[in-house]
């Protein structure tokens, strides 16, 4: 339900439109232009997959009177997701912790070693050595801290 306002969606929406007019018929547009009677008729509710701007109007049947409702500004929101892997020696602290992300977000990575584990760098969507890094979401990304530990070698005699 909009009444005429902006909707943010997320890969789609259901338009339902309706009208008072018993028997009446609509008409609409989703590139913003005025609607007329040689709009497209809309029969039953339909799927938007990309941003519109819908304006719709109703006849009654008689096509006498009409009520042309509020232009709906709908925006899509692309998102993406982020996959953090973790292979063991500490963990990967994410900020925002929540995905999908909205396209151009920017998401905090903080790795944090365990024990005697180390970091040594980033894997995946980023190579970078520093602890915290900012990405920003621009695809879907898949990212691992790496951690290791010092390995003590004996001689043999």
């Amino acid at each position: 339900y909009s009444n005429g306002k902006n909707v943010e969606i997320i890969e789609f929406t259901i338009v339902s439109l309706f009208t008072h007019f018993n028997g009446g018929e609509i008409f609409y547009t989703l590139d913003g232009t005025k609607p007329t009677f040689t709009s497209t008729t809309y029969s039953e509710p339909f799927q938007l997959t990309k941003s519109a701007t819908i304006r719709a109007i109703a006849y009654s049947a008689d096509f006498t009177s009409s009520m042309e409702a509020e232009p709906v500004k709908l925006r899509l929101l692309t998102t993406y997701s982020l996959n953090v892997g973790i292979s063991g020696g500490g963990v990967a602290i994410i900020d925002p912790p929540d995905g999908p992300y909205e396209e151009g977000s920017e998401v905090t990575l903080t790795a944090k070693a365990e024990g005697d584990w180390k970091f040594i760098g980033w894997q995946g969507d980023s190579t970078s050595i520093e602890a915290t890094i900012s990405i920003t979401m621009d695809k879907a990304k898949s990212i691992s801290p790496i951690f290791g530990t010092n390995v003590k070698v004996n001689s043999i005699v």
